[in-house]
């Protein structure tokens, strides 16, 4: 992201705040996901009025794309000690990794924290058989990120290379190394779990891990919230 960019990230980011803002929106039951808290109609309203367009929901976060800076997306965390802030910091610190989304700014808010990122594709977006039990290449690559070393020798071993000769397996080596480093990075912390809905694709068809950790030890997040607030702007 170049500097023009950064700067109107920075304002979309602000901007959309004030929406959050002015809808009055907050996350009141941790039970419910954010679409069925108070308010989330207005604030999809709003912002669509204002040129943002939702691209998806997570239990406590959502994504958006502004009609003025195409190619990235925002991704919003109502829950500001989410596992999804420390997993933006993990990679910040990480930049470059296989497998790792590429992000450009992180802000705190008072009422959210905000994520810019490059924007990926859904792997609904790109088939409907990508992960059906059995031999589908995108559900081989997920079990590498889920169990890199078991599923890496699999791939290694086994005639795979010939099934998918189309994978650069020095990529599904590379990001089974990745995933070994957040699994080491978040052991006893949060648990790790790779599935269609926090995984993504880039353009060139290699898998995003993009939300991959869930909290299992509340006493350590203070912890990773340090290491949030020290990268956010």
């Amino acid at each position: 992201m170049n500097a023009h960019d950064k700067v109107i990230m920075n304002n979309l980011m602000s901007q959309l705040h004030a929406i959050v803002c002015q809808a009055g929106y907050k996350v009141e039951s941790l039970g419910s996901g954010i679409a069925a808290q108070d308010r989330w109609g207005a604030v999809e309203v709003l912002a669509r009025e204002h040129g943002y367009k939702l691209l998806g929901l997570g239990h406590f976060a959502a994504a958006f794309e502004h009609e003025d800076l195409p190619g990235y997306a925002i991704k919003v965390g109502f829950k500001k000690d989410d596992s999804g802030a420390a997993y933006a910091a993990f990679c910040r610190e990480n930049e470059g990794l296989a497998g790792l989304p590429v992000i450009h700014l992180v802000k705190r808010f008072s009422r959210a924290y905000m994520v810019a990122m490059d924007k990926y594709r859904s792997l609904n977006d790109i088939g409907g058989n990508y992960c059906r039990e059995g031999k589908t290449y995108y559900q081989r690559v997920l079990n590498v990120c889920e169990q890199p070393s078991e599923a890496l020798s699999w791939w290694l071993d086994q005639d795979a290379r010939i099934e998918f000769a189309h994978v650069e397996t020095q990529y599904i080596k590379e990001l089974a190394q990745t995933a070994r480093k957040i699994h080491t990075f978040f052991y006893g912390l949060a648990s790790f779990d790779t599935h269609r809905a926090n995984v993504m694709v880039d353009n060139n068809g290699r898998l995003i891990i993009t939300d991959p950790v869930s909290w299992t030890a509340s006493d350590h997040q203070d912890e990773m919230q340090g290491k949030l607030n020290a990268i956010a702007e």
